[in-house]
């Protein structure tokens, strides 16, 4: 009942004190979306002070649901933010008939993914989910914290077949500004303050966890690219959608060999080697050399420049 009364304070404290303050026309609207947590915080603690404890876990817990319920607070109460999930984008639907018309004029046949494949992901993307829960939640708290507004991006990116599916990413730039090219990922004045740190190490990627558990996605496969950018690639390489016979996936084998920012004829002619030799141990291969690469800040850490 404790962690209930914690949650039910702090988060009721937040949802009041915004009710009562914050207005979206405000020019002080940012600092009051920071107070109004502040609020549901101090509420939260306080009660936890006159609280019997049994073991430094269970604080943490508790200082967690608090941290929990002053965020969901604060957002509920400032409903003009809008939706959780950023997307300005043309309907998901429309775009499909064009890419899946393209793959299919082709003669491009998809091919079935393995039992023990979709096993692995799922297995994989459900552990995943429990173990980077209350990391989440935090850049979820930074990001709102930053800048107010929706705690997710989608990006409308082409899958399977030619379907067009939602891509979703922590959202890394200020509300409204996510379409845009990023020229200068360290001085681009639209990024968050934790939108460079995000992307260098690619931890905005991690919602993608729930593209898999929709089967949209796997761990590894080809990387999925938003609809301008195929489009774009189709122009310069005839036959660039072969690759979407098989899932897209967070990891790739063109990402390993060739950085994130490769060309369009490179990442396919590593993405069609991945399709003809895939297999498990390839998968771990690529899932290991991904995670090393992105810690050592290789050119696979998404800042390789193919030019140089």
């Amino acid at each position: 009942m404790r962690f209930t009364y914690l949650f039910l304070l702090s988060g009721g404290i937040s949802l009041i004190v915004g009710r009562l303050i914050v207005g979206s026309e405000d020019k002080h609207f940012l600092g009051k979306v920071r107070l109004t947590f502040g609020c549901g915080l101090i509420a939260g603690i306080i009660l936890l002070m006159f609280m019997r404890h049994f073991s430094w876990w269970e604080v943490g817990l508790q200082i967690l649901t608090i941290i929990i319920g002053a965020f969901i607070g604060d957002m509920l109460s400032n409903p003009s933010i809008g939706n959780l999930i950023e997307d300005y984008e043309e309907s998901v639907e429309q775009q499909t008939i064009y890419f899946k018309g393209l793959f299919n004029n082709k003669g491009y046949k998809t091919i079935n993914e393995p039992y023990s494949k979709r096993i692995f992901d799922l297995v994989m993307s459900l552990l995943g989910l429990i173990i980077i829960s209350p990391f989440c939640l935090i850049i979820g708290l930074v990001i709102w914290l930053d800048d107010p507004g929706p705690i997710l991006f989608s990006k409308h990116s082409v899958g399977k077949g030619g379907i067009v599916f939602k891509e979703y990413k922590f959202r890394t730039m200020k509300t409204g500004s996510m379409l845009g090219k990023i020229e200068d990922r360290v001085r681009d004045e639209r990024l968050l303050k934790i939108g460079t740190f995000l992307r260098r190490n690619h931890i905005d990627e991690l919602p993608q966890i729930f593209n898999i558990l929709k089967a949209e996605m796997s761990l590894v496969g080809p990387r999925p690219i938003r609809t301008i950018d195929e489009l774009a690639a189709n122009k310069l390489v005839p036959n660039f959608g072969e690759r979407h016979i098989v899932l897209p996936g967070i990891a790739g084998l063109a990402q390993i060999r060739s950085g994130y920012h490769t060309d369009s004829a490179t990442r396919l002619k590593y993405d069609l080697r991945y399709i003809k030799k895939r297999s498990m141990a390839l998968d771990l291969k690529i899932i290991f050399l991904s995670v090393v690469g992105t810690l050592a800040k290789t050119k696979s850490s998404g800042y390789h420049n193919p030019k140089k």
